[in-house]
C-alpha cells in the first residue's frame, strides 16, 4: 500500500493542463555554473585579529 502511495502524484488544479508540481520543475530551465573564473583578478589578502573569545576584533 506505500508503495502505490509514494508513486501516485496528484495533479494540480492551478498549474497549466492540471500537471503535477514536479512535471513543472523537471519541465523548467535550470542553472548552470559561470563560464570560468579564468579573468578573476581579486588576489587581495586579509588580516584580521582573533580576540581570545575567537571573535574577529574590529580595525582600526
Amino acid at each position: 500500500m506505500i508503495d502505490r502511495f509514494t508513486v501516485y502524484q496528484r495533479p494540480h488544479r492551478s498549474l497549466p493542463h492540471r500537471a503535477t508540481p514536479a512535471t513543472v520543475y523537471t519541465a523548467l530551465p535550470k542553472a548552470l555554473p559561470a563560464a570560468g573564473r579564468d579573468t578573476d583578478t581579486h588576489t587581495g589578502v586579509r588580516h584580521d585579529r582573533i580576540d581570545d573569545t575567537g571573535v574577529t576584533a574590529d580595525r582600526a
